[in-house]
C-alpha cells in the first residue's frame, strides 16, 4: 500500500488512489470546490474521500468552557501553552467571548490572522461534497481534545494528558453536556 503525505495542490497523480484523506485541513482551503474536484481527480473510480473535520458551527458556551478551562488548567500546571499567547491583545475572560474571537471570522482579519482561522464550517464542507454529486456519511465525533492536545508541551505525560482530555470529552458528548465538534465524513461517488 502506497501512502503519500503532501499538500493537495502539489500532488498530480490522476486516478491512482483508493482514498484521499483530509485531516482537519479542508476547512482552511479557500477554494473548497476546487479542492474537492482535485481530490476526486486523484481517486480511482471506486475511491473515497475520508475527512476528519471540525464543526465549529456546533459550538456553544459549554464547549468554549471545556476548551478554555482545560487549556488554562494545563497551562497553570506547566504542561501546555495558553491559547493564543503570542497574541498582542489579552484574551477575554469569558470563554464564549474567547471562542468568538478565536474561531468566528469577522472578515476584518489581517492576512496572517485569516490564515489561521477556519474559512468553512462543517456544514459548508458537507454541502460542497454533496454538490459534487457525492454520497456523504457524517458521524458526529469529539474534536475539542485536539485543540487542547496541540498546546501540550513535549513531555512524557503529554500523551496521557491528551488521552484523558479526549476521554472526558467523549463522556460529556455521550451524556449530552457537550456538542460534537468533530465530524468524521466519508464521501463516495
Amino acid at each position: 500500500m502506497d501512502v503519500v503525505t503532501t499538500q493537495l495542490g502539489d500532488h498530480q497523480a490522476p486516478g491512482r488512489y483508493d482514498a484521499v484523506l483530509f485531516t482537519r485541513s479542508l476547512h482552511h482551503i479557500e477554494d473548497l470546490t476546487g479542492a474537492i474536484e482535485h481530490a476526486l481527480g486523484l481517486l480511482t473510480p471506486s475511491g473515497v474521500l475520508v475527512l476528519e473535520e471540525f464543526a465549529r458551527e456546533r459550538a456553544n458556551e459549554a464547549a468554549a468552557r471545556f476548551l478554555y478551562d482545560a487549556i488554562d488548567l494545563l497551562a497553570a500546571a506547566g504542561v501546555a501553552e495558553t491559547a493564543d499567547e503570542d497574541d498582542d491583545e489579552p484574551q477575554p475572560a469569558d470563554p464564549w467571548q474567547r471562542w468568538q474571537r478565536n474561531f468566528v471570522p469577522t472578515g476584518q482579519e489581517s492576512a496572517e490572522e485569516a490564515e489561521h482561522r477556519p474559512l468553512h464550517t462543517g456544514t459548508d464542507i458537507v454541502a460542497a461534497l454533496r454538490a459534487a454529486g457525492l454520497t456523504v456519511t457524517d458521524e458526529p465525533t469529539i474534536g475539542l481534545w485536539r485543540m487542547v492536545a496541540q498546546r501540550l508541551a513535549d513531555t512524557p505525560v503529554a500523551n496521557d494528558v491528551a488521552r484523558r482530555v479526549r476521554d472526558t470529552e467523549a463522556r460529556r458528548l455521550a451524556d449530552g453536556s457537550l456538542p460534537a465538534l468533530g465530524r468524521f465524513l466519508v464521501a463516495r461517488r
